[in-house]
């Protein structure tokens, strides 16, 4: 399961936890989908966690199979290149808001069957993908509900947007049209919603919130390390060329071999990537692909060192942010530009080791973090204590907040 489908598990579930009897409308995922994650099946859904699967649309299975080649979008390949005329760029940029599209009519009438049947006092959609938006919105016109946006990144002005300037053109009108019919809109960090009121700036601040992600300290409880009697680094999850790029970490470590060092990758690993590593001869790099959720967990536990790699975007926020204060370990964060979301983050906490995205800065502090392993000194150097203000509770306690606000307006007549 990718960081969207996780972030609104564990949401559901603390929304569950507070009450609310949650009804989830989606599409049957494909296997073929780089994200698809069996483990999370029906019957895993939290208790008051209901899904309501529906047929995706008659060429979904087939664009999910060429696309899944390329999405995520991996370290090899460009997010913010310029756009091509190739078939994959024309498949993304004809579908509007995005590949999903086909699934609206089918989701749209399980949806209406879903709100004639039983008595909901609120929508909430959540994009990615956006064709959700398109549903919530739809669904709110015909209903005459309330209805939350819920958004993981920016939509109509993402600055990693690769679609051509028509498309781009096509996506801030949609949106905006969309908006103005939101009764809330839920973000993930504040400069995503400063963002969004200077977009749209028919918006009111006082309806658009922002509600982060988090990690759950009971999974992390009950889930065992993975150790390692050398010194490990490991990193979970995707590297992206132009807002995530593990260049400048990679270089570093050509400079590190005289040190008894592992360095394990837990993720999608393409070609180049895989070049970049055989070329520069580092044997310490261990690239397990993708890995279930609590192995990812087990190798954070138990390594010596995590590597986090800020965005250049100041939007997003990784997911494994919060992951990583979860599992309790020293963190070496290469903050990425001044606006370094995460490294505004672990620095105040003093979670770990920030340094700039530099080969000489990113090798000078894995040595010294190792001469203090090595010593038995590296955690003392650090606060790994609980951090409560950054669990999913904390979260789902905020989202709880915010619709139970909008419920009660409804029902008092005050909702705008």
């Amino acid at each position: 399961m990718g960081p969207r489908g996780l972030r609104l598990l564990q949401l559901s579930r603390a929304l569950a936890e507070r009450g609310w009897e949650v009804d989830v409308l989606t599409a049957y995922q494909s296997p073929s989908h780089a994200l698809y994650d069996a483990t999370f099946a029906d019957d895993s859904m939290p208790r008051g966690v209901r899904a309501f699967r529906t047929f995706p649309g008659p060429f979904y299975e087939r664009v999910q199979r060429r696309l899944s080649r390329r999405t995520p979008v991996p370290y090899g390949e460009s997010v913010g290149r310029k756009p091509t005329f190739g078939l994959d760029a024309m498949l993304r940029a004809l579908a509007v808001p995005d590949i999903m599209v086909e699934w609206l009519p089918f989701g749209f009438l399980q949806g209406h069957r879903l709100l004639r049947n039983n008595s909901y006092d609120l929508i909430v959609s959540a994009g990615l993908p956006f064709t959700a938006h398109v549903l919530g919105y739809l669904l709110r016109r015909l209903h005459k509900i309330p209805w939350v946006a819920e958004y993981g990144d920016p939509w109509a002005f993402n600055p990693n947007s690769c679609l051509p300037g028509w498309r781009q053109a096509i996506d801030r009108h949609l949106e905006g049209t969309l908006l103005r019919h939101a009764n809330a809109i839920v973000v993930t960090t504040e400069s995503t919603r400063r963002a969004y009121l200077h977009h749209y700036s028919f918006l009111r601040p006082g309806n658009v919130w922002v509600v982060p992600s988090g990690y759950s300290p009971e999974e992390y409880a009950t889930v065992p390390a993975i150790i390692s009697t050398r010194f490990r680094l490991v990193y979970t999850g995707v590297f992206y060329a132009d807002i995530r790029s593990p260049k400048c970490f990679l270089e570093a470590l050509t400079g590190l071999h005289d040190l008894d060092i592992e360095v394990v990758i837990a993720g999608p690993a393409d070609a180049q990537l895989r070049a970049s590593i055989e070329t520069a001869g580092l044997h310490q790099v261990n690239l397990l692909e993708d890995v279930p959720h609590a192995q990812a967990i087990s190798l954070q536990k138990g390594c010596s060192l995590l590597l986090l790699i800020g965005n250049v975007t100041s939007f997003q926020l990784p997911l494994k942010t919060f992951e990583y204060l979860g599992a309790k370990r020293p963190i070496l964060c290469i903050r990425n530009g001044e606006n370094d979301l995460v490294a505004r983050i672990i620095e105040p906490l003093q979670r770990g080791i920030v340094v700039e995205n530099r080969p000489e800065c990113i090798a000078a502090a894995i040595r010294r973090a190792y001469d203090l392993w090595k010593r038995g000194q590296l955690d003392g150097q650090f606060n790994l204590g609980d951090l409560d203000d950054f669990t999913w509770d904390r979260a789902g306690e905020k989202l709880h907040s915010l619709l139970s606000g909008i419920y009660r307006s409804s029902r008092t007549g005050s909702l705008i």
